[in-house]
C-alpha cells in the first residue's frame, strides 16, 4: 500500500493512524499483521465543510496532525484551515472548528480561524495546535468549543523572542507534544529551535539545545526524551530531558 508524504502519527488500539498528506486521506494500520485501510478521504483534496458525512466520501485537504481523545481522532486540515473530528466509533466526520479563512481570530469553534494548521496535541479535554502561518500556538476546549491564542499575534507575524506568552514570538512552528509536566515543546523550524511553552506559568523559553538544529518539523516524547526529526540534515536527536544532553540517533537505534 503506498503513501505519498505522510504526515502525522496517532496510536489507539491496536491501530496506528497516518495523516497520508500527499493523498488527502487517512490510513490506518492494524500492528498486528499489517494491513493498511483507508478511514477518511477520497483521494482529492477537499473544500467542503463535512457534518455528520460519512468519512469514506467525503475529501479532506492536506491532513497534517493527528491527535486521539476517547474515541475521537482530531485532524488538522491545513489547507483549509481547520481542525476536523472524526468519530471512531459512529464512523462520522464533522469539522470541530475553524471558518476556513486563513486568519487568527479566537472564538467559539466555528466561529473561530486558524492559518494552516499542521501539528496538534491532547491534553485532558483540551487540543493545542500550530498554526505555522500565523506563528501562532492556539487552544481548543473541547467542552465548550472555545478557541483561544496561547503564543502568537497575527497572521503572518513572527519573530524569535522567549518571555510571557503575550510576547513571546514563533516562527513558522511544525509540531508540538507534551510532556507530564505539562511543558510543551514546540518544533520552531524557522527559527531551528525547540521552545518549551509551560501550560501553568505560560512563560515560553528555548531549550538548550547543543546541537544544531535545521528547521526541525517532528517531536515525541518517550523514555525521559524528546525526540526530535532534524528535518534539513536527515537526522532524528535525542535530548535527555533530565540533562539536557543531546546525541545524534544512529541508524537502526
Amino acid at each position: 500500500c503506498g503513501f505519498r508524504d505522510p504526515q502525522g502519527l496517532a496510536l489507539r488500539d491496536d491501530f496506528l493512524y497516518v495523516a497520508d498528506r500527499g493523498n488527502h486521506c487517512i490510513r490506518r494500520i492494524r500492528l498486528r499483521g499489517g494491513d493498511v485501510e483507508t478511514v477518511l478521504g477520497t483521494g482529492e483534496q477537499g473544500r467542503v465543510r463535512p457534518h455528520e458525512a460519512d468519512p469514506l466520501v467525503t475529501p479532506i485537504g492536506t491532513p497534517t496532525g493527528l491527535a486521539v481523545v476517547a474515541d475521537k481522532l482530531h485532524v488538522t486540515s491545513s489547507s483549509q484551515n481547520q481542525v476536523w473530528e472524526l468519530d471512531l466509533t459512529r464512523n462520522r466526520v464533522n469539522v470541530l472548528s475553524g471558518t476556513g479563512k486563513r486568519e487568527l481570530i479566537d472564538g467559539l469553534s466555528l466561529e473561530a480561524s486558524f492559518a494552516q494548521p499542521v501539528g496538534i496535541a491532547a491534553i485532558g479535554m483540551q487540543l493545542l495546535v500550530v498554526d505555522a502561518a500565523s506563528s501562532a500556538v492556539r487552544l481548543i476546549r473541547l467542552l465548550d468549543g472555545r478557541v483561544s491564542t496561547l503564543v502568537g499575534s497575527g497572521l503572518y507575524e513572527y519573530g524569535d523572542a522567549p518571555g510571557a506568552r503575550d510576547v513571546a514570538r514563533l516562527q513558522n512552528p511544525l509540531d508540538i507534544t507534551l510532556d507530564p509536566r505539562g511543558i510543551a515543546f514546540i518544533a520552531d523550524s524557522y527559527n531551528g529551535k525547540i521552545k518549551a511553552l509551560s501550560l501553568k506559568s505560560g512563560a515560553v523559553r528555548a531549550l538548550n539545545v547543543d546541537i544544531r538544529l535545521f528547521e526541525p518539523a517532528g517531536l515525541s516524547i518517550a523514555a525521559g526524551a524528546l525526540w526530535i526529526a532534524n528535518t534539513n540534515v536527515h537526522e532524528i536527536v535525542r535530548i535527555d530531558l533530565a540533562s539536557g544532553i543531546g546525541k545524534r540517533v544512529p541508524v537502526g537505534e
